[in-house]
């Protein structure tokens, strides 16, 4: 906080959905509320499972400002190295879950990994939609 950052983006919180256990659970929530405490942006990367969970019983503007979620739209194939469609069902998943994310107060931002113009016009139109804030890579590594 002495560096003047203006917020935190938090990864690593998709560990619940591979051990969902009370004390994952809670270690994860205290340490979103102790970043909250701060009065920065918290941005949770990934962790759907468990941003879900949490607001079943939680105001989840109590733990972060926003979600990031990655390959809404997109897939990467990292054997082959290959950038591809999400499937239909994956992105149905991930369209219901950020949308439920923002009418909870959440700002919602996707990152997406196509070169396809297609698709790339279909993110951009639904983020235009849905007031979602979009980053589109043509790599896997981001540059």
């Amino acid at each position: 906080m002495a560096k003047g950052i203006d917020g935190l983006f938090v990864d690593n919180t998709d560990i619940y959905y591979i051990k969902k256990t009370n004390r994952i659970y809670n270690a994860i929530t205290n340490i979103l509320k102790d970043f909250m405490s701060y009065k920065k942006e918290v941005i949770i990367n990934g962790g759907d499972e468990y941003i879900q969970e949490y607001s079943k019983k939680n105001d989840v503007r109590d733990i972060a400002t926003a979600i990031n979620q990655e390959t809404v739209f997109s897939k990467i194939d990292f054997e082959k190295n290959r950038l591809l469609s999400q499937s239909k069902e994956d992105r149905e998943y991930y369209q219901s879950y950020i949308e439920d994310a923002s009418s909870k107060g959440l700002n919602v931002y996707l990152l997406e990994y196509t070169t396809d113009e297609l698709l790339i016009e279909r993110i951009k139109e639904y983020c235009k939609e849905n007031h979602f804030n979009y980053y589109i890579s043509d790599s896997i590594e981001l540059d």
